[in-house]
């Protein structure tokens, strides 16, 4: 599948921390006018999809930075290469791991992960699933026991406005 490596990228980014102890050195020096700039490489993994041949490596700078950098390279015929790298810096990895998530999971290109109709919006375990006859008791109990909309809402994980809307539906609220 095309978005294999998208999958492998996010469970990357994740593992950093854990991967850390199995760090393969790497010292590459690259001129950036007359700075020396050592890299350290501390996860590479190689990808093939058909023509195309996808690098995900974290890596760290002098300064001791981390980055992502994901490299494609497509075989266009014979010798013949197209190379594309991006990089994307450790304070930048969080937003754009956001964005990758929304777009892949609104568009159903991830499977069976109910999509986030909201940027802020907190995911819920319960959200979209069927209510069940003991959770209606229950709710109705801890409403009348004066518990807060955003407490039944933890306890339930469920959105605040499932709750509001269970209430109404049970007669509990107008």
């Amino acid at each position: 599948m095309i978005f294999s490596p998208l999958r492998q990228w996010i469970e990357i980014v994740k593992d950093i921390n854990k991967r850390r102890k199995n760090v393969k050195l790497i010292k590459a020096i690259a001129k950036a006018g007359s700075h020396e700039i050592h890299v350290k490489s501390l996860i590479s993994i190689k990808i093939t999809a058909g023509n195309r041949l996808y690098f995900v490596d974290v890596n760290t700078t002098k300064d001791e930075s981390k980055y992502l950098s994901i490299t494609e390279i497509i075989n266009i015929g014979g010798k013949k290469q197209e190379k594309h790298r991006i990089k994307i810096y450790q304070d930048n990895i969080q937003e754009i791991k956001k964005a990758i998530d929304f777009a892949l999971i609104n568009t159903g290109i991830i499977q069976g992960v109910v999509p986030i109709s909201d940027k802020n919006s907190t995911r819920y375990e319960n959200t979209y699933k069927k209510w069940q006859v003991e959770d209606e008791l229950k709710l109705k109990k801890y409403y009348q026991q004066k518990k807060s909309i955003k407490e039944l809402s933890q306890i339930f994980q469920r959105r605040a406005g499932a709750i509001r809307s269970r209430l109404r539906k049970l007669g509990l609220i107008d």
